[in-house]
């Protein structure tokens, strides 16, 4: 059970436009580039995000509001940097809900640039694409990016480059238009600029109106309703200015379901000439979302007839009036003022994985000491009753194949033997479904789905017939459930991002990452399967499948045990079990070097310094405490969670990575508050190790079998990779590296790559350490309960055992110091059940 409760909390990079954007006076653009941390104006530029046409695009700190910005540095060479500027300045004065905002613009030294926020969010053509719209779907989204441009056509900037790319929906589903780094005023005629393929025929000859964005926009829409652009793209801008009159117009692709008259919008606002097209974007939006009618309006309805189709046309003057669609039901709601507690164990159990049965009992898996146990409760309350007691460990509990059926893991805690067992509610009895080492399983219908051990794929038991369902791409997979209506798993995949919430199509094995940031928790859907509520770092979250709308639902609520529904909706109940944590010495168990219940990883440095991870709302920070014993905290949990930290030979430096939204290594002094140098920018870089004062080496994983190691200096400079694919730092010695493949470790040479065997460790190695002075390496063989061991690496030596955490006791890092002290992080599981009702008429 040795999970970390860390989420993450993602934001990617606004649209940048697509490499076929063509910039104005195209001939060697000369751009300004910004290094890290780079000044301009009060902000200071952090990372490159991405180019564009119009220049580059930076994240970037604001210091005087506090928050992280994207800053568009626009390209020299563009124009009069006074006109430039008075255009920004005409965009930032644009508010409207469907354009991206505009924070700020200025120029400094010369060079002109726009602040805007980081989006967290797609481009529209994706995100039409994972939701598989239909055609009413995709104008109702085309229609608010159209209202963006009305909006700036208003304002008398013309967009130049819009297109499905330049377009974002964000996790709360707003469109919003993005991307004016070419726009430029309505009298305005300074050279060819846009995407070719997007282009209208007047564009190419540098004279760009309100109607050219029109026609891109036509364009655009056409091209994600029929699957393909409505013409011939050209290769160039000469190439489209030769054939920009002469265009001919494909026909719809057969089968392409297009609402007749969306198709004859299109087709007029795809005229070769201006004046055919529509006055304004407000007329066309008008004839693809006509408004409502009113009662007064004449109405048509067909009526078929049973055992014909004779239809009855009602019109003329008091007809009655069109029926009002049905308003959409409310969400179902929590009632929270009548909230409760169903066990009451403290900090003396763990009652973790809940799950509900039809007749209204909680069933979960209590933690006492060594003794892991099913024990269920009534939804109402009451006494709990133990249901199982083999020697073993039974527990995550998961809905079964009937109603009155539970499935659970059966595993021996200290061997990778168990399997998936089936527990009859109504008799008591049990039954091995079949043998396996599994993280997680659940059921629809009579398939069982499970994680293996490995947390690599997720498979799918029939009938005794095993099979792969998915694979993982990077990372992991930790936690699954499965829709009441058998359609579809909801599964927590943690990666060096963080954990998020992602979902398997059970028809067609796809896997739907709607990048929805989520703790280690398992997830649960609402008794219809309509929603699915998930763990994160303020409470409880609820998603809308069909709409993708995200809300918070239960705030402050710690959840990290997991969450189920009761199948008939009338309640949710959650776990707050979780770890309370503390670093020891083996050889002085009750004395904790560091008495820290959100301690995750740690590291020993020189002199007796330490090096750790905390967790802080939701994410991992770096805190060092020196030899005199002073803390620090030297990361902060907005440059995202670190999942790793060394202390360099001397003690003065710490290297440590992180994750989303600003990923790579980073190096930084021991005390608090000095310059962070950013060594790399991997989302895959992690476990970085000293090679003396002035070397790194660290991990990059770009997929499950591509994981390589790499040298850098700590001043910067080249990234060089050396040695096999698929070893594991573990320490350092000189120049030499250890490592750890599947079945034993390695000396690696970082200049030369060479290989040499290194010591003999018989059994599991769960984790292991290597002192900073590189003479000895720690060893847990078990995160449950683990014998520590310890092993003499200069000189050589064998093989010994210093002693073991007692019974219920977790360890999450073993560290080793230069004198051969083997320091373990204990975490013992505590807390209880709790249940939130629907409010009265609602059902979850």
């Amino acid at each position: 059970m040795s999970e970390p409760s860390d989420g993450e909390t993602l934001a990617s990079e606004p649209s940048l436009g697509s490499d076929e954007t063509v910039p104005a006076d195209s001939a060697a653009p000369r751009v300004r580039r910004a290094a890290a941390r780079t000044k301009l104006g009060r902000y200071t530029l952090l990372q490159l995000l991405g180019r564009g046409g119009m220049g580059e695009v930076y994240e970037a700190d604001d210091p005087e509001l506090g928050r992280h910005v994207a800053i568009k540095i626009l390209r020299e060479g563009r124009g009069d940097t006074t006109a430039l500027l008075r255009e920004a300045q005409a965009l930032a004065k644009l508010e409207h809900a469907n354009v991206v905002a505009v924070y700020d613009v200025g120029s400094a030294d010369g060079t002109v640039f726009v602040v805007m926020p980081l989006v967290d969010g797609e481009s529209i053509d994706k995100w039409l694409r994972a939701r598989h719209a239909g055609a009413h779907a995709i104008v109702a989204a085309f229609v608010h990016a159209g209202r963006g441009l009305a909006a700036a056509h208003a304002a008398g900037l013309v967009h130049c480059d819009f297109k499905p790319s330049n377009v974002l929906v964000d996790k709360q589903g707003v469109v919003r238009v993005g991307d004016f780094g070419l726009a430029r005023g309505a009298e305005e005629h300074a050279g060819v600029a846009g995407t070719p393929a997007y282009m209208a025929p007047e564009q190419f000859a540098g004279k760009p109106t309100a109607a050219s964005d029109q026609f891109s926009f036509c364009v655009a829409l056409w091209e994600v309703l029929a699957g393909e652009l409505p013409y011939e793209t050209p290769t160039s801008i000469d190439s489209g200015m030769q054939r920009a009159a002469d265009r001919v117009r494909k026909p719809l692709p057969r089968g392409a379901r297009i609402p007749a008259r969306v198709t004859r919008a299109l087709e007029r606002g795809l005229a070769t000439d201006p004046a055919q097209r529509f006055a304004s974007m407000t007329e066309l939006l008008a004839v693809l979302a006509p408004p409502r009618r009113s009662g007064l309006a004449f109405a048509a309805g067909i009526t078929v007839l049973a055992g014909g189709a004779v239809a009855a046309w009602s019109l003329g003057r008091g007809a009655p009036a069109p029926a009002a669609p049905p308003a959409p039901p409310r969400p179902p709601q929590l009632d929270l003022a009548r909230a409760r507690m169903l066990t009451r164990y403290g900090t003396s159990a763990c009652a973790y994985s809940p799950t509900v049965s039809a007749d209204g009992h909680v069933v979960f898996d209590r933690t006492q000491g060594d003794a892991v146990d099913l024990y269920e409760v009534a939804l109402a309350g009451g006494a709990t009753t133990q249901l199982t007691s083999a020697p073993n460990w039974e527990w995550r509990a998961s809905r079964g194949r009937t109603p009155n059926e539970v499935l659970y893991l059966a595993q021996d805690s200290r061997e990778q033997l168990g399997g998936i067992d089936a527990l009859d509610l109504a008799t008591g009895k049990t039954a091995r479904l079949f043998d396996v080492w599994s993280a997680d399983s659940t059921s629809t219908g009579d398939t069982v789905y499970y994680i293996p051990g490995t947390q690599r794929e997720i498979r799918a038991w029939q009938g005794g017939k095993d099979r792969a369902l998915v694979a993982a791409e990077t990372g992991s997979f930790r936690l699954l459930t499965a829709s009441p209506t058998g359609d579809r798993l909801a599964v927590i995949e943690s990666t060096n991002a963080g954990p998020e919430l992602i979902f398997i199509d059970l028809a067609t094995s796809q896997i739907d990452r709607p990048h929805v940031p989520a703790a280690i928790g398992r997830p649960a859907f609402s008794s219809d399967g309509r929603y699915v509520y998930y763990v994160a770092n303020k409470g409880i979250r609820r998603r809308e499948l069909a709409t993708a709308k995200d809300e918070l639902v239960a705030p402050d609520v710690n959840a990290i045990g997991g969450i189920a529904v009761a199948p008939d909706g009338s309640a949710l109940v959650y776990s707050d079990c979780g770890t309370r944590s503390r670093a020891i010495d083996v050889a002085a168990q009750d004395h904790a070097l560091v008495d820290d219940p959100d301690i995750r990883v740690m590291n020993t440095g020189p002199q007796g310094s330490l090096v750790w991870l905390r967790a802080l709302r939701g994410r991992n920070v770096v805190i060092v405490r020196d030899r005199a014993g002073h803390e620090s905290q030297l990361s902060d949990p907005d440059q995202g969670t670190a999942t790793s930290a060394a202390l360099s030979p001397s003690g003065s430096l710490v290297a440590y990575a992180i994750g989303k939204p600003n990923p790579g290594i980073r190096v930084t002094t021991m005390a608090p508050g000095g310059e962070v140098y950013r060594l790399t920018d991997d989302l895959g870089d992690s476990g970085p190790m000293w090679l003396g004062d002035d070397r790194i080496v660290f991990m990059r994983e770009h997929g499950v079998d591509d994981v390589a190691m790499y040298v850098v200096d700590r001043d910067g400079g080249p990234i060089k990779r050396f040695g096999a694919l698929g070893r594991t730092l573990m320490g350092v010695h000189g120049d030499s590296v250890l490592a750890a493949t599947s079945d034993h470790f390695v000396w690696i040479d970082a200049k030369t790559g060479a290989e040499r065997r290194g010591p003999e460790v018989a059994g599991t190695v769960a984790m292991a350490a290597v002192s900073p002075n590189g003479k000895w390496l720690a060893i847990a063989n078990n995160d449950i309960a683990p014998d520590l061991l310890r092993v003499s690496l200069d000189p050589p030596g064998k093989l010994e055992r210093v002693g073991s955490l007692a019974g219920g006791q977790t360890a999450t890092s073993v560290a080793a110091t230069d004198d051969g002290r083997v320091i373990v992080v204990a975490a013992t599981w505590s807390g209880d059940l709790h249940v939130i009702p629907a409010e009265p008429g609602s059902k979850l």
